[in-house]
């Protein structure tokens, strides 16, 4: 009996098997990286406020400051029990302040193509505010007096008691809402003023001006500049998917040979 045609058959049909696994596992792979490149990623706005625009400088490291814009999700940061499915959460940090020195005002930018007065303030924890829109509070000149005369949208103004303040460690978070498509990216918006391109300015009183050797002299004060650092890095379920993609290519090299 001759057996070679069987033989032949099941060759054969292991190689069809073989490049068909093959064609499954590229099409596995390929849909991995797609979904990796097209999930949606953790939408947020960072800015660190390192560079003195005017005043005197802060006594601690740069950035001073800290905020941070986060859209509605599960990983947003907060304190507290608050289900937040639409809007945005703002964070403010005050790491870096030392000594006496404390914030009183923090302004930013409002996407121009939406109305700021339909934005709705509800305070979250740490140091209560007073928020106001649409700043337009002017000097004997016309020009606006938020950080030597910048005009900006929101301010989120903080008192100046003692036991009030707003300094070192301290935190604040507020949660905007008010309109529909609201996201983090509507308080990203560059203005020029002066020559100079601002996203955020905050007003940090109590700067210690005093000589080396004297005594502390807590009088000075400084209105400091926020941008945005380098863009972050992907969210974890992106690198776990382009992780796993990646680790089927030597699977799929093998099967090729």
């Amino acid at each position: 009996m001759n057996f070679l045609p069987g033989i032949d058959f099941a060759i054969h049909w292991q190689r069809f098997a073989m490049h068909k696994s093959t064609i499954l596992l590229h099409i596995c792979l390929s849909a991995l990286l797609v979904m990796a490149l097209h999930s949606p990623a953790f939408a947020y706005i960072y800015i660190e406020y390192n560079e003195v625009y005017t005043g005197d400088t802060p006594g601690g490291d740069a950035p001073w400051l800290k905020a941070l814009f986060e859209d509605a999700g599960e990983n947003i940061f907060y304190n507290g029990d608050f289900n937040f499915s639409s809007g945005v959460l703002l964070t403010l940090f005050t790491d870096n302040l030392v000594a006496e020195e404390f914030v009183s005002d923090w302004y930013f930018t409002f996407n121009p193509d939406k109305n700021v007065e339909d934005l709705v303030f509800t305070y979250i924890s740490g140091v209560e505010p007073n928020v106001k829109k649409n700043v337009d509070w002017t000097d004997a000149d016309g020009f606006t007096t938020t950080g030597a005369a910048i005009p900006l949208e929101i301010n989120v103004p903080f008192l100046n008691g003692d036991s009030d303040r707003f300094d070192a460690g301290l935190i604040c978070q507020i949660w905007i809402t008010g309109i529909d498509d609201l996201t983090s990216e509507d308080f990203h918006f560059l203005i020029d003023a002066k020559d100079e391109e601002f996203i955020s300015v905050a007003h940090i009183q109590g700067i210690d001006i005093s000589e080396d050797g004297a005594e502390a002299n807590s009088e000075g004060s400084a209105w400091v500049k926020g941008y945005d650092p380098p863009l972050p890095t992907p969210e974890p379920s992106t690198w776990l998917l382009l992780g796993v993609g990646l680790a089927l290519l030597p699977l799929a090299r093998r099967r090729r040979r």
